[in-house]
């Protein structure tokens, strides 16, 4: 029993370094992309007032795809769930650098709205590392896949000063560079992730909930929307998360287009 379950254990910490690989390997992508987009859609649109376009949309297509990718993941697995992730992104990426190359706004933004839905599969890789996990070390998995976008942004901001070289090289458009660049982290991503991801974390899930001292059995404390909503603290915690979001997303934003103007 025990060297079976060290044999789980060794599977499942597998499976969350393939994650954070993977996870590493889109957030990387994702930090090219986040510099060039608000520039092309200013460009594309003669405003500055288009520079937030493409991250709106992006978060619409995740909202929109959320559930529908959890539900996909469900019937199909993890992996399979997770590469189709990818391969939307790269639908997603193509589609943006179409839309740049034949300045066609339509395009543009419509590669941003895939994006989006891809990310509502990928951002779930967080959850996937927990699944597999027991209950004391779920948090430090979330955690951990977490820390991945912390490492992708700062492995992209380095692959972004490469740019101008490849454009020397290859005769893309340096904007175009970032959306080259990240399909083809995504089929690096695709491969580890076809070959590492295995066995299929849903087959790993690892339901050790026990019984609280007051005999409440939490697997059936299931809760609708309006019920987890109306807890002033989960209200509370989305504020939070909101302000912060709209913070950051201002910055990141600007800040590209600002750097654009000074000539850098």
């Amino acid at each position: 029993m025990n060297k079976l379950i060290n044999n789980n254990r060794t599977i499942a910490n597998r499976i969350t370094s393939i994650l954070f690989a993977s996870k590493t390997l889109h957030s990387t992508a994702l930090v090219g992309l986040l510099t060039v987009t608000p520039i092309i859609a200013v460009r594309l649109t003669g405003s500055d007032l288009s520079v937030g376009l493409p991250a709106t949309l992006v978060l619409v297509g995740r909202a929109i795809a959320g559930y529908p990718m959890g539900w996909l993941m469900d019937i199909l697995g993890r992996r399979k769930g997770l590469n189709i992730g990818l391969l939307i992104s790269m639908t997603g990426m193509a589609l943006g650098a179409l839309g740049a190359i034949q300045s066609n706004l339509l395009i543009f933004l419509s590669g941003s709205f895939v994006l989006g839905m891809s990310k509502s599969a990928i951002e779930q890789m967080r959850f996937i590392a927990a699944e597999v996990q027991p209950i004391g070390k779920r948090a430090q998995a979330i955690g951990l896949i977490a820390f991945s976008s912390t490492v992708g942004s700062l492995l992209g901001s380095v692959l972004m000063d490469s740019s101008p070289d490849m454009t020397r090289v290859l005769g893309i458009p340096i904007l175009i560079i970032p959306f080259f660049l990240g399909i083809v982290l995504m089929v690096m991503a695709m491969i580890i992730n076809h070959l590492g991801l295995r066995p299929d974390p849903a087959s790993l899930y690892v339901d050790d909930l026990q019984e609280n001292e007051d005999g409440t059995n939490y697997r059936n404390l299931n809760r609708s929307m309006l019920q987890i909503f109306s807890t002033k603290e989960v209200v509370l915690a989305c504020l939070v998360m909101a302000i912060s979001w709209l913070g950051m997303t201002v910055v990141m934003q600007v800040t590209p287009l600002f750097m654009s103007y000074e000539g850098y």
